[in-house]
């Protein structure tokens, strides 16, 4: 698509770029969400976001569309994707009342899981990495005029669900993960009498201990962002928070951390935005933090600081390497990719070969740029 220009000097990018013009979609804001890099293809990509889902098979030479309606099988889905690529190649994804898969990296879609008085949640569907065709989906089943979680399980890419233990001992559960090297070590955040909690599970689902995360409730609420690739007693938790300061209702999103699988827990970060991107190193030496802005609630405060921030994971001390409003972050062993805001960073998402692109010799190039996405998919007949 042609829209590699020069990279861009981190800190100032903002400044020198906010006048380009954001193309909206749905009538929300557009804001990318989730980006995935094919880890045997790097030129191969996709982004979910509030908009669909995008794609590129050239590096963001050609950006391409997938609209709701293809992949979510519903006429009306207005909702945010839970977009996965599975080892075999295949892209997933939930759209809450079903799990859907395409094995032609967009064009056709079916179900491989869909309920009728349960529903799957935003971020509670994972992979076990260490079993590339193991899946676990956490579901929300209406019983007796409330919601009740469990866990169900598929071991063959999912032709075949099992169900796993009973319900699980929470009021409401937000998010589910599983440890990169064992595939039985589950992970869950949640919610019992208004307290924010750590699930753990060491059988695969079957039972579950539960541990307090301080300081987190209903509306300070608790959301696994990333365990430590090579210590998955390292656990890092978000919280959306949205608190009312001077009379009006103010972001304010935190990063916590555990470095004992949940015994202790300190706040490392905490800035009046939105804590949408995440991402450690493939050694698990350096984490970064995306805080960005919804734009989407009438009279909401988000006052930042906005930006990338990053720190060691030996001794926790943040400085900020990106001034934009970060949509969501991923760091491969190709590197570092950055979504930023159209509308304040002229771009929607950059590139940079490694964390540094706050230095002179750093930078981040633009892969794409919402206006020159060429338009749906190319698909056969049908």
């Amino acid at each position: 698509m042609g829209n590699r220009g020069p990279c861009l000097g981190a800190l100032w990018a903002a400044a020198v770029l906010s006048s380009t013009t954001a193309a909206l979609g749905n009538g929300r804001f557009p804001r990318a969400e989730r980006l995935i890099e094919n880890p045997i293809d790097s030129h191969q990509l996709a982004i979910a976001g509030t908009y669909g889902i995008l794609t590129t098979s050239d590096r963001g030479r050609n950006w391409y569309h997938i609209c709701e309606a293809s992949f979510s099988l519903q006429d009306a889905y207005l909702g945010d994707p839970l977009l996965d690529l599975t080892a075999d190649q295949s892209f997933w994804v939930g759209v809450q009342t079903s799990l859907n898969v395409s094995h032609d990296h967009g064009c056709h879609w079916d179900p491989v899981w869909r309920g009728d008085s349960a529903f799957i949640l935003d971020d509670t569907f994972a992979f076990a990495r260490s079993e590339p065709s193991t899946v676990f989906a956490l579901l929300a089943n209406y019983e007796g005029g409330g919601i009740k979680y469990s866990l169900q399980a598929s071991t063959d890419h999912g032709a075949t669900w099992t169900a796993l233990g009973g319900q699980l001992p929470a009021d409401i559960v937000y998010t589910i993960d599983v440890d990169p090297g064992d595939g039985t070590h589950l992970y869950a955040t949640a919610l019992l009498d208004d307290v924010g909690r750590l699930l753990t599970s060491t059988d695969g689902g079957t039972t579950w201990t539960s541990q307090v995360i301080p300081n987190t409730n209903v509306s300070d609420a608790p959301y696994l962002a990333g365990l430590h690739p090579r210590d998955p007693d390292k656990i890092f938790v978000r919280t959306d928070a949205w608190v009312t300061i001077d009379g009006a209702l103010t972001a304010n999103d935190a990063l916590l951390y555990s470095p004992d699988g949940g015994q202790s827990w300190s706040e490392l970060f905490r800035s009046r935005a939105k804590l949408y991107g995440f991402a450690l190193s493939p050694d698990g030496s350096t984490v970064l933090i995306g805080y960005g802005d919804p734009r989407e609630g009438a009279g909401q405060v988000v006052s930042g600081p906005f930006g990338v921030f990053k720190s060691s994971t030996d001794a926790f001390a943040f400085r900020r390497t990106f001034a934009g409003r970060v949509g969501c972050l991923a760091w491969t062993k190709t590197g570092v990719y950055v979504c930023g805001s159209q509308s304040f960073d002229g771009f929607e998402l950059a590139f940079s070969p490694d964390a540094d692109f706050d230095l002179d010799a750093g930078c981040l190039t633009p892969l794409l740029v919402l206006d020159q996405v060429r338009g749906p998919l190319a698909c056969g007949a049908g």
